[in-house]
């Protein structure tokens, strides 16, 4: 058997086959200097191009899901799609994303064309090139099935796509030597060679079946069947398949048409009672800390550690109105800040966002991904209808800053977490003057060490003459706070737009206390007025009194 050179410090063959394949064109992607799972999580989601969507495809007629397919770009925090391309009439299947090249991979499946490989352009849905693949393939062992799971692997290169035959679980294509230029070739460009690898504890479709995926964070391939995760070895001794989860994590009925994962490892299901259904749903699922087996260990060993060893934990996070059919794509996660939106917060507004990745930066001790600026909840859970930094998650700072009137000072102390190997930023903004914009002005920046851990960062703002309430507020007497951190240094850091790294932005309101009127000072008010009232009362004595003397030596005169 051929086989691969290594990419990085530990070899990952994503199914264990190697294939013999003639060169076909440019387009070859050189070596890693390291394996992709290796790699800091921002160098890895440069590398595997991870986007804050995947990619997924469904029917567009609920009669036939082998015609007529349609490409979607999802969010899968929100469930929001958008149609890329037109309707592709044959309809396609076995979809995989390839980060380096930025194109995706599917077959045809339609009966006329179902061993037809494509290649699709991601921002147009174009079907770019094809290769028939039925001379090379022995149709008579593959019997009447379709390709419907596919995955890529970004280190060996390998697609590896499974039949719904009974007889053979999959086979693997190197597309190393292929040229997916759009520009270049004819639509078929040649044979490409395969070989057919171990079949999967169920065939697909039997018990769930329908995806697999490869993990960024350790170059496995994974799937679901009957409800449980399986991974599968990678070398060519330990290509097995291996139980990792002791529970199921979606009902074995429903149909997993689709997986995927992100940059830190979490997989992704998207799901229907039934493949016609145009409602699928979004399942997110924590596998652990799932890396790369230790120096020395061999990987039967490691996997027979990790066998029906991990509890895998999940929760819905969006609903799409399509029926999903196939899911692809390395997604990452977006974070935003949450004060009113004059501040600049929101996506449409050019608010402030970061990818997401706890083992970076942090500002605190949490971070929660969020496809765009969240109103904080009401105290019975329903979603206010303002932006205004309350009720949400951050806990950079301990409570919300309090400033007296008379003040004319105000520190803070954030907490931070650093994981990054380098020197990065953190930043404040602090609305002095109440006009509801953060301006370069009223900005405060620290640089905190390389892979310094947790720590408090001290940030002072002076104001001789007072806060001002913001206007942004509602007219209640508080101004706002904003905090940034970034994955490296940033010289002029801002407090709007996105930042193509790891980061963090949390807001805060401000509350501006007023002095109330002093015990003394309403003493002395009370005796003022008592003594002025008493004073009045004396006078209109001394008049009465006048009065009546007056009205006694006039009487005594009279009488005289």
């Amino acid at each position: 058997m051929m086989s691969f050179s290594k990419r990085g410090k530990y070899f990952k063959q994503a199914i264990g086959v190697a294939i013999a394949v003639p060169i076909l064109g440019l387009g070859v992607v050189p070596p890693a200097s390291a394996a992709v799972w290796d790699l800091p999580p921002g160098d890895r989601a440069t590398q595997l191009d991870a986007k804050e969507y995947f990619f997924g495809s469904g029917p567009v007629d609920p009669s036939s899901q082998y015609t007529n397919t349609q490409l979607y770009r999802i969010n899968p925090l929100t469930g929001l799609r958008e149609s890329v391309g037109d309707v592709y009439a044959n309809g396609y299947d076995a979809l995989a994303y390839d980060p380096e090249r930025k194109v995706l991979y599917a077959f045809e499946s339609s009966s006329a064309g179902k061993y037809t490989l494509l290649i699709i352009d991601p921002n147009t849905g174009e079907v770019f090139k094809r290769a028939n693949l039925a001379d090379i393939w022995d149709e008579t062992y593959l019997g009447n099935n379709y390709f419907v799971l596919g995955s890529y692997n970004v280190e060996t290169q390998q697609y590896v796509v499974g039949s719904t035959s009974s007889r053979t679980g999959a086979y693997s294509i190197d597309m190393s030597r292929i040229d997916v230029n759009p520009a270049t070739g004819a639509d078929n460009y040649g044979v490409i060679s395969g070989a057919s690898i171990a079949e999967t504890p169920n065939g697909v479709g039997v018990g769930g079946q329908w995806d697999w995926a490869v993990n960024p964070r350790d170059g496995r391939t994974y799937y679901v069947d009957n409800g449980y995760v399986y991974l599968q070895g990678t070398s060519s001794e330990d290509g097995d398949w291996w139980q990792l989860s002791t529970n199921q994590v979606i009902r074995n009925d429903d149909y997993n048409k689709g997986m995927f994962f992100d940059i830190d490892g979490n997989l992704y299901i998207v799901s229907s009672r039934d493949w016609r259904s145009s409602r699928s749903e979004v399942y997110k699922y924590s596998l652990g800390d799932m890396t790369p087996r230790a120096d020395g260990v061999s990987e039967r060993d490691d996997l027979q550690a990790l066998q029906r060893s991990r509890t895998v934990s999940g929760e819905l996070i969006s609903v799409i109105s399509a029926p999903i059919t196939d899911a692809a794509g390395y997604v990452v996660s977006y974070d935003f800040g949450d004060a009113p939106r004059s501040y600049g917060t929101t996506l449409e507004d050019g608010g402030p966002y970061s990818f997401v990745d706890p083992s970076a930066v942090v500002l605190g001790t949490g971070i929660t991904a969020e496809a765009d600026a969240r109103r904080p909840l009401l105290p019975g859970g329903s979603e206010s209808g303002e932006y205004n930094g309350r009720g949400d998650t951050d806990d950079a700072l301990g409570t919300e800053p309090v400033v007296n009137e008379s003040s004319t000072s105000l520190t803070i102390a954030p907490t931070v977490d650093v994981g990054v190997a380098q020197e990065v930023t953190v930043a404040a903004w602090l609305d002095l003057d109440g006009d509801g914009v953060f301006e370069d002005s009223e900005r405060a920046t620290a640089r905190v060490p390389a892979s310094s851990g947790e720590q408090s960062v001290n940030f002072s703002w002076n104001f001789p003459e007072g806060l001002s309430p913001s206007a942004a507020a509602s007219g209640t007497e508080e101004t706002y706070l904003r905090l940034r951190i970034y994955d490296r240094v940033e010289l002029a850091p801002l407090p709007t737009g996105g930042h193509d790294g790891f980061g963090e932005t949390e807001d805060y309101p401000v509350v501006i206390e007023r002095n109330p009127v002093s015990n003394v000072n309403a003493a002395a008010s009370a005796a003022a007025d008592s003594n002025a009232n008493a004073a009045a009362v004396a006078a209109a004595r001394a008049d009465a009194s006048g009065t009546a003397s007056a009205a006694a030596d006039a009487t005594a005169e009279a009488a005289a």
